[in-house]
């Protein structure tokens, strides 16, 4: 039997079990029982079903490939993309990262240079006339939480803040116009709207507990539940404390931070508990403690952490009052960062669902990026987003008409690097463009 399907079948019969439960998408009691009725409340029908796309809609996206040199060095192609019925955006960047540069870096870099694309393509069509909403391919919520210091590049140390000042541009430019920015996520991995129910559901049993519970026990319980990068060290010590008191309120409360400190993602939630076509209540999000710190500090005294994020890059420039101006330029303009109203919509009964991130300012609302709000639900109209959404949706096999298109467009293909752009440089360096054996052996197979 060819590609050892036999050694297949024997290992799948050994454990037919474990793989029907790999499978399955059944959650844990805890979720149901806690966070189900919640979350039913905060599941709403579609307000409205476009069948037509509508008009002065933009589709953005971007793309990375990145070979391996023999010398040890990176190279790096970034394109962006933006496509609508005024006609195609383009942009694109390349170049060579050197040896010295650990992959982790590699990778972080080349994803902001791709961000930067798409970003450039964005707002060359909010200058455009007809443009009504753009659409960007991923978060939106996490463009805003990248850390403005120096990257570890070579020669693009002071990265980020080229990349800040043209973002900054792009989200004024399209509020002054009044353009809509709609973020979506078809495979979006986080736990907002899980944590923001648990949340929710820590206020109502507090609220009712028939024991008292601190100030103190409730905020500890607070950033226990609300922080990704929790120390596990502190959590296990919080919920021992937590398991050690009698009565249903503390049972629950456990139960609730032990959800959170091992979570599913908010799609894989809504697939067990959510039924048919909707959309989950929006809410507010800003930044966590450690970044926000971080960010503030950027705008709030910005010549100290020029010294202290810059101080290196600056000795060795030769130009340290361009480094001083660029940053004094950028950084200050951060606190006009807005918070992001994000939401989960399933478009069809059958297909899975899209995350989807707004500034807050196209519902009203002024909150910024840094400010120390608790994710909240809110009373908001998205009558005008879900209008976008489900005018441009096209089934399960094409969840947006728009990114869709401009994905297939904009993707970088092997034959495109390895052959087309490889010889363009080639040619107009008048060198060899060598990649390391690995590559090599893999693309020549």
């Amino acid at each position: 039997m060819p590609e050892y399907l036999e050694e297949m079948v024997v290992l799948v019969r050994e454990d037919i079990k474990r793989w029907k439960e790999g499978l399955s998408g059944n959650l844990d009691d805890a979720y149901k029982d806690l966070l189900g009725p919640l979350a039913s409340q905060n599941w709403f029908g579609l307000p409205v079903e476009s069948l037509d796309p509508p008009d002065g809609v933009v589709g953005t996206d971007g793309s990375i490939a990145t070979r391996p040199l023999w010398n040890g060095a990176t190279w790096w192609i970034t394109r962006g993309l933006a496509l609508s019925n005024g006609g195609d955006i383009r942009h694109l960047d390349s170049g060579i990262i050197p040896m010295t540069v650990s992959a982790g870096k590699v990778d972080r870099y080349t994803s902001l240079r791709m961000e930067y694309c798409e970003n450039a393509v964005a707002l060359e069509s909010a200058n455009r006339e007809d443009t009504k909403y753009i659409l960007l391919d991923g978060s939106l919520f996490g463009r805003l939480q990248h850390l403005p210091i120096a990257l570890g590049i070579p020669q693009d140390e002071l990265f980020l803040l080229s990349y800040y000042d043209q973002l900054l541009i792009l989200l004024e430019r399209c509020r002054e116009r009044g353009i809509g920015i709609i973020a979506v996520s078809k495979d979006s991995k986080v736990s907002h709207f899980l944590r923001a129910l648990i949340l929710d559901k820590i206020k109502d049993v507090t609220r009712h507990a028939q024991t008292t519970i601190t100030p103190d026990m409730i905020e500890r319980i607070k950033h226990a539940v609300m922080s990704p990068d929790y120390p596990p060290g502190i959590a296990k010590g919080l919920l021992r404390e937590l398991k050690q008191k009698k009565g249903k309120d503390w049972d629950a409360i456990a139960s609730l931070v032990e959800i959170a400190q091992h979570p599913i993602s908010d799609h894989v939630l809504m697939q067990a508990l959510l039924r048919g076509k909707g959309y989950t209540r929006p809410f507010l999000m800003t930044m966590t403690d450690h970044p926000r710190r971080t960010l503030m500090s950027a705008f709030s005294n910005t010549d100290g952490y020029i010294a202290k994020r810059y101080g290196s890059v600056i000795e060795a420039s030769d130009d340290p009052d361009e480094i001083w101006q660029l940053a004094r330029r950028v950084l200050p303009r951060l606190r006009e960062l807005p918070a992001i109203v994000t939401f989960h919509a399933r478009l069809h009964p059958s297909d899975t669902p899209i995350r989807v991130d707004i500034p807050a300012w196209m519902v009203g609302q002024e909150e910024n990026i840094w400010e120390p709000t608790l994710p909240k639900f809110l009373e908001c109209n998205v009558t005008d987003v879900m209008e976008v959404l489900t005018g441009g949706y096209g089934g399960p096999e094409n969840y947006n008409i728009w990114l869709k298109r401009v994905d297939e467009k904009v993707r970088l293909r092997r034959e495109t690097v390895d052959r087309l752009y490889k010889r363009v440089i080639e040619n107009e360096i008048n060198s060899d463009f060598a990649y390391n054996r690995g590559y090599r052996r893999v693309y020549y197979a």
